[in-house]
């Protein structure tokens, strides 16, 4: 004979199972959505491409410690996809060589990298919707690495030529200067 508390038991026990089973995969689809979602905003800031990737190899194997290409760039107002720059940085010196805290990867007034822009032929005097945008790095002394810079332009910059001086300190006495132009179109 069979007892019916023991087939009640039995399908409750089912039933736990089956519930706790679909809110384990809740969680966890949640968690992955979660993790995903990170590391997309991350990567659509700096996406990298093959055609980056060479980029970057060549500056790399350039001579300096502060390099970047192309000298001239194209800019274009309001595209959803930046121009981009790429760097080479060296440290030279004797301690370690940092770019952290961007806000959003914003470059701006830094210790270690500074980045100021101003009005060429046809440019206008309010350029604050120009931005450049570089990853956060850590260089140890005698380390070199290359980086992208993303270089938008918004909707009110006017058209016409600037020129962005970036300038990497790696002490008191180094400094290294590169200016590169922008044509905004």
């Amino acid at each position: 004979m069979v007892n019916n508390k023991n087939k009640k038991a039995g399908m409750e026990l089912s039933l736990n199972l089956i519930i706790m089973l679909v809110i384990g995969l809740v969680v966890l689809g949640l968690v992955i959505g979660f993790v995903t979602g990170f590391l997309g905003d991350a990567e659509k800031k700096f996406n990298i491409g093959e055609d980056d990737k060479n980029q970057l190899d060549q500056v790399k194997n350039e001579d300096g410690n502060f390099v970047v290409t192309p000298r001239t760039l194209a800019v274009k107002k309001g595209d959803k996809a930046p121009s981009k720059l790429f760097a080479k940085v060296r440290n030279s010196g004797d301690s370690s060589l940092s770019l952290e805290g961007l806000e959003d990867g914003a470059l701006t007034e830094s210790s270690t990298l500074s980045v100021s822009l101003s009005g060429g032929k046809g440019a206008g005097t309010e350029i604050t919707d120009l931005k450049l945008y570089m990853p956060p790095f850590s260089l140890e002394p005698g380390q070199e690495d290359a980086y992208p810079i993303e270089v938008e332009a918004g909707s009110t910059v006017k058209t016409g030529t600037y020129y962005a001086k970036l300038i990497l300190k790696i002490s008191d006495s180094e400094k290294f200067t590169q200016i590169v132009t922008l044509n905004v179109e």
